[in-house]
């Protein structure tokens, strides 16, 4: 005789605690009216979704609900707890409808719920959720199933809470994410902007926050300079582990962490002005930036958006009675003008007259301020040619040229950048320079004719030559010669002065003398008498 394999029951006990909960939902749910509960087939990671009622009608806002059914159900203390995959909570992290966890006792017919996404943003070491494989959920013993006012409360402020934390406006996604990190660690005001898409986080701490922290690599110097003046100090992904600190473990499921820079919490919007000493009019150049403080004493840095230029002031910690002795340091990045057009740089005036006034060894002011005051003025006295604003001069010289040409040709060419200016992009601009803007003339022809090619000169030529009885017109003449201004290509053409029939049997000396004395550099050179030709070059 055999024995008969005995099957497993069709209906467990599961099942059967499931169909109890479930019944005790919907018994709720009825006394209250207004709620509507549909069963989700297949129940994957959800067991069912209620929609809310309102006037006979429904409202389209509704929550999910994963339900686990127990026979009984032992609070501990205020909570109850409920072991759950990660898998599905990590689910329900991402899902944008809110996501019920709903405990209940069928015995004693009572249920507990919990706002699972609330609960999984305020989750100390998210890292937990990827790291292992369950999780203890906790709910709120408060929290009664059959209490329908509380959970309709909890309802309305769940569909809230997912609308900003899946928002359609960038403002209300920020007001979100803050409202969650500072509900994990209250302890820091919270700032975040969002550039390029990228999220930039600001933690600034309320009060002394002890954090322990490890540097991959040698580091030794940058934190002295953190620690002593409060100077940024820029790390690398992957270089830099915490403890204490959950903030950034809230942040790491948000994306990746490409950079962390650390600063010092005081900190203070300072001003600083250079100008030239006896020159009122003079344009001056305006730096911003802050001023940190340390152990060792204060630092600052300045700058401004498109200025090459950048200074740092280290300084001892400032004294009431006696004047502090500091230390400036003036550093040139021409990458801030790279592809800028030429007669659009900024502060271009105002660098030039610094450049040319400590060539010529002229006293340069400065004044460090701040809202409401000031820290310090005086005045730069490096020995000619010494200073540190004398060091780009051939540069500024040459970009002067090349500006002064763009003007008079009507080109607005981008400065390349400066690293890639060859030899040859200085000769062209000088030449160029030379031969259209710095007086260069010719008289020739059988007809007699004067070129000029220098605007400023223009005026003083043609009266000079009125003066004389000397008549005719002006025409330009585009030889086959060409330029460039930084890639550009711009034509040497000259303004010709005919002169009319009547004047060619003017005195050849004297209409020599008469462009000689437009300007004094100009050599003038009598070029075949027989044909009435002259020529009066510039001497380069």
């Amino acid at each position: 005789m055999t024995s008969k394999k005995r099957s497993s029951p069709t209906v467990d006990e599961n099942a059967e605690l499931d169909s109890a909960a479930t019944a005790l939902v919907q018994l709720w749910l009825t006394l209250s009216s207004g709620w509507q509960l549909r069963r989700r087939l297949p129940d994957t990671f959800i067991d069912y979704e209620i929609e809310r009622i309102e006037s006979g009608e429904p409202t389209g806002k509704v929550f999910y609900v994963q339900q686990k059914a127990h026979r009984s159900v032992v609070p501990n203390g205020l909570i109850v707890t409920q072991v759950m995959e990660t898998k599905h909570l990590r689910y329900y992290a991402t899902t944008h409808i809110p996501v019920f966890i709903i405990v209940v006792d069928v015995t004693a017919k009572v249920g507990y719920w919990v706002f699972v996404q609330e609960w999984l943003d305020k989750l100390p070491n998210a890292d937990r959720l990827n790291d292992q494989e369950t999780l203890t959920v906790t709910v709120p013993v408060a929290n009664r199933l059959d209490d329908i006012p509380a959970l309709l409360s909890a309802f309305r402020r769940a569909v809230t809470y997912m609308r900003e934390k899946f928002p359609g406006t960038i403002e209300a996604a920020i007001n979100s994410e803050i409202a969650r990190l500072t509900a994990i660690d209250p302890r820091f005001d919270i700032k975040l902007d969002v550039v390029d898409s990228k999220k930039h986080y600001h933690f600034t701490p309320r009060e002394l926050v002890p954090i322990r922290l490890k540097i991959a690599g040698n580091q030794t110097e940058p934190l002295r300079e953190l620690m002593e003046y409060g100077r940024p100090l820029d790390l690398p992904s992957g270089t830099v582990e915490f403890d204490n600190f959950p903030l950034l473990d809230a942040i790491k499921p948000v994306g990746s962490l490409a950079a962390l820079k650390l600063s010092a919490v005081l900190s203070q919007r300072c001003d600083l002005e250079f100008w030239v000493d006896e020159q009122s009019d003079a344009p001056r150049v305006h730096l911003v930036g802050p001023i940190t403080v340390g152990t060792a004493g204060m630092l600052y840095l300045g700058g401004q958006e498109s200025l090459p230029l950048n200074v740092e002031i280290k300084t001892p910690p400032l004294q009431l009675k006696r004047p502090s002795q500091g230390t400036m340091t003036v550093s040139w990045d021409w990458s801030a003008w790279s592809g800028i057009e030429l007669l659009n740089l900024p502060y271009f005036e105002a660098l030039l007259s610094l450049s040319q006034a400590a060539t010529e060894g002229k006293t340069i002011r400065h004044r460090f301020s701040f809202q409401g005051g000031h820290l310090t003025s005086g005045i730069l006295g490096k020995p000619n040619g010494d200073s540190p604003f004398a060091a780009p001069a051939l540069l500024l010289k040459t970009l002067d040229k090349a500006r002064k040409l763009a003007k008079a040709l009507n080109v607005n060419p981008s400065l390349p950048p400066v690293t890639a200016l060859t030899e040859e992009d200085f000769r062209d601009i000088t030449f160029a320079h030379a031969i259209l803007l710095e007086g260069g003339y010719s008289i020739t022809g059988t007809g007699i004719s004067v070129s000029l090619t220098l605007n400023s000169l223009e005026k003083t030529a043609l009266e000079a030559l009125s003066q004389h009885g000397i008549s005719g017109a002006l025409r330009m003449e585009h030889p086959s010669q060409k330029g460039r201004i930084f890639g550009t290509e711009i034509p040497l053409g000259r303004l010709e002065y005919i002169l009319n029939p009547a004047d060619t049997a003017v005195n050849k000396d004297a209409l020599a003398k008469v462009v000689a004395g437009i300007s004094d550099e100009l050599d003038v050179e009598v070029v075949g008498i027989g044909r009435a030709t002259y020529s009066v070059r510039q001497m380069l």
